[in-house]
């Protein structure tokens, strides 16, 4: 496993490098915009979608039918993509998150709670999304499963805005306090198990050509 995780991270920096260029122009927009959440939530999600762009180009290599010689299962490799959005989300996360909290007024407790909800929610949202996107990518291959992926961003948009719209009526103090972001955290990580399960059985019952 270690050898794949290396194999991904070494063509992530060679070919992926216009991820981390658009992470760090959103951030900054999200400073000069802080009223755009769309802005706080594209980065982390854009990241979370690495896989999809990997794959791509493993299929343009025929990376499969390379690695179907070495003594990797087809579980490790589908573990290999699904780590490697996860370590690019969650770094990605920390970035958006560090810069969010410059315009926090920590003496305040109102805003530290915002704070929280949107940082818990933007990464609900990032790993909702790749939960939703891989296993078609993992079944029916890049092109096609990249469909999801598009309306996954629309998707995303147009929740961002609704989400502006009722933070600023402040709409959501009641939903802040319930602890329901948290619940929503944990809807999404547990579907993000669940799509690396399926993912991995999708493409264990693929020929690897």
């Amino acid at each position: 496993m270690k050898g794949l995780l290396k194999k991904e991270w070494y063509m992530a920096i060679k070919y992926c490098k216009a991820f981390l260029v658009l992470c760090l122009v959103f951030v900054g927009l999200s400073l000069m915009m802080p009223g755009n959440l769309f802005f706080v939530f594209y980065p982390p999600l854009y990241m979370s979608m690495l896989p999809v762009t990997l794959l791509a180009y493993d299929e343009r290599s025929k990376w499969s039918s390379y690695c179907a010689a070495l003594p990797y299962s087809k579980a490790q490799l589908v573990s290999a993509k699904y780590l490697m959005g996860l370590f690019a989300l969650l770094g990605c996360f920390v970035l958006t998150a560090a810069a969010q909290a410059t315009g926090v007024d920590w003496s305040s407790p109102d805003h530290i709670k915002r704070y929280a909800m949107i940082l818990l929610l933007m990464l609900s949202s990032s790993l909702l999304a790749a939960a939703l996107v891989l296993p078609f990518v993992f079944k029916l291959g890049v092109e096609k499963g990249r469909i999801a992926y598009f309306v996954m961003i629309c998707l995303v948009c147009g929740g961002s805005v609704f989400l502006s719209f009722l933070l600023d009526g402040g709409a959501l103090t009641s939903f802040s306090l319930s602890g329901a972001p948290a619940a929503v955290f944990a809807v999404s990580a547990a579907l993000y198990a669940l799509s690396w399960y399926l993912s991995i059985r999708f493409y264990e019952k693929q020929e690897l050509t």
